[in-house]
């Protein structure tokens, strides 16, 4: 018999990253450095970068190196496609996953209201945004007093949720600043100022049904007509 004995083909090589080591998180770096392993015997590599998961890079040599690197991607989930090879032939194909957003989440308007308690300088912030790429991670709020507030003085930040509660010192007013994070840690901040109503307001809104009910039992006296039934 006439046997032809062929070299085993290499696995694909082992592939690590620095700026995105972690193929299942999100990063706000579009611009990945990517290694791998070489093993012995191995001459060169074949590789591509695309946004299919399941490429197969053609039998052209790209590099003898065990380094690259890509500059200013768009946001989204790229692969990477790596083949090496050894005594001639080549091997299987490794496939990296890398995610970049560089965006902030959605921009949005964060609501007060004014609680009605024995503690008049009670708030109640709520707010909502969305994430189209990564996701949104955690909202932060930082409280910044009226009397500050032109001190560029910035403000300490807490991890909340919606709604938030706020508790101010003075009737004075402040701003609230909510920073929502998306899961690629890019961030947006929303202000809003917190400006107390007057007591004259205040009697207004606790009281308008009787107030419109004296308007009308007026206007019937001035003018003779039968307002209220």
């Amino acid at each position: 018999g006439s046997y032809t004995i062929l070299p085993q083909s290499p696995d694909g090589p082992k592939v690590f990253s620095e700026t995105h080591p972690f193929q299942d998180l999100w990063y706000n770096n579009n611009s990945p450095e990517i290694a791998w392993d070489q093993d012995p015997e191995v001459t060169n590599f074949s590789y591509t970068l695309d946004s299919m998961p399941f490429t197969i890079p053609n039998n052209d040599m790209d590099s003898t190196s065990t380094v690259t690197s890509y500059q200013n991607l768009s946001d989204g989930i790229w692969y990477f496609h790596i083949k090496a090879k050894k005594q001639g032939v080549w091997g299987s194909t490794t496939h990296f996953v890398i995610r970049t957003d560089t965006s902030p989440p959605a921009g949005f308007k964060p609501q007060v209201e004014f609680l009605n308690s024995s503690n008049s300088n009670n708030v109640l912030v709520s707010f909502f945004t969305t994430d189209s790429l990564s996701g949104l991670d955690h909202y932060e709020v930082g409280v910044i007093e009226k009397s500050k507030i032109s001190s560029n003085e910035l403000p300490v930040f807490e991890q909340v949720e919606s709604p938030y509660k706020i508790s101010l010192k003075s009737l004075d007013g402040a701003r609230v600043i909510v920073r929502a994070f998306d899961k690629a840690r890019n961030a947006i901040d929303e202000p809003v100022d917190i400006v107390f109503p007057s007591g004259t307001i205040t009697l207004i809104e606790k009281n308008w049904l009787v107030i419109l009910l004296l308007i009308i039992l007026i206007l019937d006296i001035l003018f003779g007509h039968r307002i209220i039934p």
